[in-house]
């Protein structure tokens, strides 16, 4: 019998997503010091970039209260506060996956080689001293505590993590429908459908990370956010990204005293028109896509192009904002297929074989 989906408002889905992720987030509060250096890196963050809005809170109030959290001593009032902060989601699971491969991981590696060699003196000492190190460094009172909070934090870690990715599945297909009308209304830019939908999918994370459900419900600012990858150029939409000029250099360029623009704020929030002026497209100083491609000789050199960049870019932030379609060679999409079998997307599986079959003609 299918399982009957239940259909949750923004505020409900933000509840379940801040339990779960603060939950993972509190036995390293309480048990150890080590979200500290979070704090002072949002603290840096919020006070060089004043555009840059990390958390719910406005950014005079947010300072001075990480600035507090950081000088109090009872660990349940710290987790409060940190709790009312609002930060961004991806800046906490961020914090929670290092803190796991970094820390849990080996701490877990140690502990287990400790009680294999309990019986070896020599061993015992080498592996017990590696142990203190961690919880130095943690200032963490006991062993016990540690290995409490890493097991905790690593169980509502999971489930955070698949809910998300759950949250995630269930706008596949809305960004699959966004994704074929943006294509079929922009034919001659010959957008790929597949690495389209990857890029709405995208901003779906990003909105997930930062929704809040004072800001209205969660399947309009999901598609603010997919309008956000399909307006390239417009001024309120740039993967998130956009500039505003100062005041005194927009004047002179008015009067035509100043053409360049070389000065310029970077904002990743862009919500609209600043006290500082219109926003304008970072697009409108890089190149297009089709200006980029149109100085190839061939497709086979624009793939050619396309691949280097992906060696080079291995974050890929140079190819979104230069919408450089992502190259996949033959063995890359043999892996695809062999991940996709394995959990079972045999749908997807025939699209691939004709990619590859694809692929293989016009190598000929």
């Amino acid at each position: 019998m299918a399982e009957k989906k239940v259909n949750l408002t923004g505020g409900q889905v933000q509840e379940i997503l801040d339990t779960l992720l603060y939950g993972a987030l509190k036995p390293i509060i309480l048990y150890t010091n080590l979200f500290d250096s979070q704090l002072i890196y949002l603290l840096s963050m919020m006070t060089q970039n004043k555009k840059r809005k990390l958390c719910s809170l406005e950014r005079s109030e947010a300072i001075s209260k990480v600035c507090t959290i950081l000088a109090s001593l009872d660990k349940e009032d710290k987790f409060k506060m940190i709790t009312s902060l609002g930060i961004e989601r991806d800046i906490v699971h961020g914090f929670l996956r290092k803190f796991h491969s970094d820390y849990a991981s080996s701490f877990d590696e140690v502990y287990s080689k400790l009680l294999v060699s309990l019986d070896k003196k020599s061993e015992c000492e080498v592996y017990t001293r590696r142990l203190s190190a961690f919880l130095l460094v943690a200032k963490c009172e006991s062993r016990s505590k540690y290995f409490l909070t890493i097991q905790r934090s690593r169980d509502y870690l999971n489930v955070y993590f698949s809910y998300f990715g759950k949250l995630t599945e269930d706008y596949v297909k809305l960004c699959m429908q966004q994704a074929g009308v943006h294509v079929k209304s922009n034919p001659n830019r010959q957008f790929d459908l597949y690495d389209t939908r990857q890029k709405f999918l995208s901003n779906v994370v990003v909105a997930l990370n930062k929704y809040d459900s004072s800001r209205g419900a969660l399947t309009s600012y999901i598609k603010w956010w997919i309008l956000n990858a399909r307006t390239c150029s417009g001024s309120d939409h740039e993967y998130g990204i956009a500039y505003s000029l100062p005041q005194q250099q927009q004047k002179k360029k008015a009067t035509k005293e100043d053409n360049t623009a070389n000065n310029f704020s970077v904002s990743l929030d862009a919500p609209a028109a600043s006290a500082e002026g219109e926003m304008e497209s970072l697009h409108s100083k890089i190149p297009s896509p089709e200006n980029l491609f149109s100085m190839l000789a061939s497709q086979e050199s624009a793939d050619s192009i396309a691949g280097i960049i992906k060696a080079v870019d291995i974050n890929s932030f140079v190819r979104l904002s230069l919408d450089v379609p992502e190259p996949f060679s033959i063995k890359d999409l043999r892996k695809m297929i062999t991940h996709m079998e394995q959990h079972g997307l045999h749908k997807n599986v025939n699209k691939i074989r004709k990619q590859i079959k694809h692929i293989k003609r016009n190598k000929k």
